[in-house]
């Protein structure tokens, strides 16, 4: 059943039980106060009977204007349920009598109210009361009756107005909570709309009228944001298979020079048995020499596979100072002559994994000692707010703009730099382990001037926390 009928017909059935306690209580105020009516004219005529009232003889004798009063049936009865004196209007018809009559005639009783049956509604409404002397004896009992067919006839006539009013406003109800529900689930069928038609197509640019601050505008406004969510992760997912097959044809790109070169060497070297010596050795020696350049170049995208991924990072407290003194002493014996210092002008200390800290940091110092052919490499430490904030500044040819925003690519290298070894992986690695970190990297450059990388990371949260000194060596 749709919910809109489901609803309608809730409404509807709680709208005809209220109309049907109204109804009832309705026709019972006023059927009781009819005949509350009725028997308050009973009462007055029966006391206006009762002050005209004579005993004659020991009898009850009432005056002709008593007998005679309009619409209504005056009967006298005795102690013995005798008739004694009954109005013209009753004609042949005599008021009935019963044991209770009789008890009110004989004194047992002080006065009763009886409807008079004919067939299966009643015809009159009678008053029995008793009529004494001065004494207080009771000499007898007054039946007074009044036509009740009016009033059966106006109360047929309020259960027919209640039956049609009540079926009519159920009618009127129904027609109105059936548009109202369809006004108010209209947003619902759209967004299920959308929803099939987003199914069906595969279109999340797709959205529904938000409507207003209700509910149904709430659920229009969840459902808006879900296919947001769900755009937002469908273009990061595209976008990370669009790198995934970059970087599937950058490795490619980048194993195919070494593995051609080593295939030619050995090949050469198998099919020429008369080859000198020497010529074997240099063509195994370059074979490998290609061998290691792969095994480095392996070792370095399982480094940055790990960094990306955050694969068993490790969350201690690591004076950054310490691991940059470490990095720097080991980096000194590859220096080939260029000044390599270290300046510290904090002691911070972060939390992370120090193996993997050091790692970014040699490959910067790495990076700079490579491509500073004469001059100096300096490292420095320093305290920004709640960053600690390191700078690795070189005196190199510096890169140009374009560079600059190509620099942390994997496998990207300078046309100035094809010739020098490494894998092009270096800087993403840095950039990779800094992310993983909480932090970030930077290059400031300009040719000729040099470039300046710098890594900020948050500083532990624990002020507290031990820091590591470093030595007088590394700060040399």
């Amino acid at each position: 059943m749709p919910l809109r009928l489901r609803l309608t017909a809730l409404y509807t059935a709680l709208l005809a039980v209220v109309l049907a306690v109204f109804g009832f209580a309705a026709y019972w105020a006023f059927s009781r106060a009819e005949r509350g009516h009725i028997d308050d004219v009973l009462r007055d005529r029966a006391a206006e009977i009762q002050r005209s009232a004579r005993l004659h003889s020991g009898a009850v004798v009432l005056r002709e204007l008593s007998i005679g009063l309009p619409g209504t049936y005056i009967q006298v009865i005795d102690s013995s349920g005798r008739v004694l004196v009954r109005s013209e209007s009753l004609g042949n018809v005599r008021l009935p009598t019963s044991p209770g009559i009789e008890a009110v005639a004989r004194g047992g009783r002080a006065s009763l109210f009886a409807n008079i049956i004919e067939g299966n509604t009643p015809a009159m409404r009678m008053y029995v009361v008793g009529v004494r002397d001065t004494s207080g004896i009771t000499h007898g009992a007054v039946e007074i009756a009044v036509p009740a067919a009016e009033v059966g006839q106006t109360l047929e006539r309020l259960r027919l107005w209640l039956v049609v009013a009540g079926l009519g406003g159920l009618g009127l109800a129904a027609a109105v909570g059936w548009r109202m529900a369809y006004t108010a689930l209209r947003p619902v069928d759209e967004i299920a709309q959308a929803a099939a038609a987003i199914g069906h197509t595969k279109d999340l640019t797709r959205r529904v009228d938000a409507g207003g601050d209700d509910e149904v505008g709430k659920l229009a406004a969840a459902f808006n944001g879900m296919l947001d969510r769900l755009q937002n992760a469908r273009d990061e997912l595209e976008r990370t298979l669009e790198g995934q097959k970059q970087f599937l044809a950058d490795v490619s790109h980048e194993l195919r020079t070494p593995l051609t070169t080593m295939r030619g060497n050995l090949e050469v070297t198998l099919r020429s048995p008369s080859m000198p010596a020497s010529e074997k050795r240099e063509a195994i020696a370059d074979a490998l020499a290609e061998a290691e350049r792969m095994s480095r170049m392996v070792e370095d995208l399982l480094d940055l596979t790990r960094a990306v991924a955050a694969h068993e990072t490790r969350t201690e407290p690591v004076s950054i100072a310490h691991v940059a003194g470490e990095a720097v002493a080991a980096a000194r014996p590859r220096a080939n002559g260029l000044a390599l210092t270290i300046d510290l002008h904090a002691e911070p200390v972060v939390t992370g994994d120090p193996d993997k800290l050091r790692r970014l940091l040699d490959n910067l110092i790495d990076n700079a000692i490579k491509y500073t052919p004469a001059g100096e490499v300096d490292v420095a430490i320093r305290r920004d707010g709640e960053e600690a904030v390191v700078t690795v500044r070189d005196t190199g040819p510096g890169m140009t703009v374009d560079e600059v925003r190509r620099v942390f690519e994997r496998f990207w290298r300078a046309d100035h730099a094809r010739g020098e070894p490494g894998s092009g992986l270096g800087l993403a690695i840095a950039r990779a382990v800094a992310q993983e970190h909480g932090g970030s990297i930077a290059v400031d450059s300009e040719p000729g001037k040099g470039s300046t990388f710098t890594v900020r990371l948050p500083l532990r949260a624990l002020s507290h926390s031990t820091v590591i000194p470093t030595t007088e060596e590394d700060t040399k």
